[in-house]
């Protein structure tokens, strides 16, 4: 398994809509191959930062997305409402539970 990870600040006041703009990411990269899950956490005590972590059977999988013009598409709904760009971190899973 494979997972990518994105660091988000969002700006005050457009946390429903980064919430709704997951949602839809969701329901499109549920469609792509390799696509495995993903889950939206938002930090407690900080009220505009969120984590938004997918899974991937492999880093192949991942690559072919974020190579591809649907990853643009999932960059440009999500950065709309960002204060900072996201920053991404790759993890290869080891061990699994």
């Amino acid at each position: 398994m494979f997972v990518a990870c994105f660091e988000e600040s969002i700006v005050g006041g457009r946390r429903v809509e980064q919430e709704e703009a997951h949602r839809r990411a969701l329901s499109t990269l549920a469609t792509l191959p390799g696509f495995q899950g993903g889950a939206l956490l938002h930090f407690r005590g900080q009220p505009y930062r969120y984590r938004f972590e997918t899974r991937w059977t492999s880093r192949d999988d991942w690559q072919r997305f974020a190579d591809s013009d649907d990853f643009l598409a999932f960059r440009q709904a999500l950065d709309a409402n960002l204060s900072a760009p996201f920053v991404t971190e790759l993890f290869d899973v080891k061990v699994e539970g």
